[in-house]
C-alpha cells in the first residue's frame, strides 16, 4: 500500500499512517479494460476482409466496445468536460509493435463517447493523450486514466 506521513499538530506526535487504498480524487479517474485489443494490423485486416465494405471491421469494432463499455460502466466513471488520458498497455509480449497498439485507443474513446463519460473525443474535450507499455502476460489489456484538464 501507499505510506502518507502525517505532520504534528498542536503537540501530537507525528507518525506514519499505512493507507491500503487511498479515496480516488474527483479530478482523475480510472477503468481497466481487460482484453488484450486489437492492434492497427488486426484493424486493417478486418477492413480489407470485407471487400471494401469495412462490414467485418465494423462487427469486430462493435464487439470490442461492447466489451469496454462494461468495464467502464463497472468502474462506475462520472462525465469529464475535457481531460488528459493515459494509457497503459498490458501487453502478453514483446510481438506487437508500440504505435500499432495504440490504435485501439479509438476503441477505447468512441466508448467513452457512448457511455456518456466525455461529450466528444475531439480537441475541446482532449486535452493530451499519453501510452506507456508494460509486458504483463498475467493480466493483458489497458489501464486509462481521466485526468481533469
Amino acid at each position: 500500500g501507499k505510506v502518507v506521513e502525517a505532520r504534528a499538530t498542536q503537540g501530537r506526535a507525528s507518525g506514519r499512517v499505512q493507507v491500503s487504498n487511498p479515496a480516488p480524487s474527483p479530478l482523475t479517474q480510472s477503468f481497466f479494460v481487460a482484453t488484450l485489443l486489437p492492434n492497427l494490423n488486426d484493424m486493417l485486416a478486418a477492413a480489407r476482409s470485407s471487400k471494401g465494405k469495412w462490414q467485418r471491421y465494423d462487427e469486430e469494432k462493435a464487439m470490442y466496445q461492447s466489451m469496454i463499455k462494461a468495464d467502464i460502466r463497472a468502474a462506475h466513471l462520472k462525465p469529464m468536460a475535457r481531460v488528459s488520458v493515459s494509457f497503459l498497455w498490458h501487453e502478453k509480449n514483446k510481438r506487437r509493435d508500440k504505435d500499432n497498439i495504440c490504435a485501439a485507443q479509438k476503441y477505447i474513446f468512441d466508448a467513452l463517447v457512448e457511455q456518456q463519460i466525455l461529450v466528444n473525443d475531439g480537441w475541446d474535450e482532449i486535452a493530451e493523450i499519453h501510452h506507456a507499455w508494460v509486458v504483463w502476460p498475467q493480466q493483458p489489456g489497458c489501464l486509462v486514466t481521466l485526468e481533469a484538464a
